[in-house]
């Protein structure tokens, strides 16, 4: 909020009010208007950003700590895939959800490594993730291709998915490389 309030004063506007929410493991709803508009702003403006204050989520030890955790799951996540592809075992994605596709951008993780997402949207199906160029199929090639793991790429949806997928061997990369079997 603090980043976001930098920004909108420049454009002669001002934060009236915001909503924390449990999306994408922690997002904020915010509203705003001109700064000369006479509405008042809300007392969870000032709340969140005395709650950003003490957390230190703007201090230089707390980016350190996020770019470790960063390079930590990108060297977990590389040995595992490159570990299964020494071992003869298939893998793929599922869900071509753009926090997905980020990550996997970031780790610069081809089809060679990950030779399919899977997705629910026909809009997605028979395209491509951007970058990486992993081809986006439809869920009933799950049984066609019939991998060893999948790597559930909305991580914060692995709960539903489990459901979606029974007796299938889920990984997720974030916060930690982790089975869900």
């Amino acid at each position: 909020l603090f980043t976001l309030q930098n920004i909108i004063e420049k454009a002669d506007l001002k934060i009236i009010e915001v909503e924390e929410l449990s999306t994408h493991g922690g997002s904020l709803r915010v509203w705003f208007t001109h700064k000369d508009n006479p509405i008042k702003e809300s007392s969870s403006v000032g709340f969140i950003l005395k709650k950003e204050n003490d957390s230190r989520i703007l201090s230089t030890e707390t980016f350190d700590h996020f770019r470790h955790n960063c390079n930590l799951i990108k060297l977990n996540l590389l040995e595992f895939l490159i570990d299964l592809k020494r071992k003869d075992k298939t893998i793929i994605g599922y869900g071509a959800a753009a926090k997905g596709n980020t990550l996997l951008n970031y780790l610069g993780i081809t089809k060679d490594l990950l030779p399919a997402v899977i997705d629910k949207a026909k809009s997605k199906q028979g395209k491509f993730l951007p970058g990486s160029h992993i081809p986006i199929l439809e869920p009933s090639k799950i049984e066609t291709l019939n991998p060893d793991y999948i790597l559930v790429l909305p991580w914060n949806l692995i709960n539903e998915i489990k459901k979606q997928l029974p007796n299938k061997k889920l990984i997720t990369a974030i916060p930690e490389l982790k089975n869900h079997f």
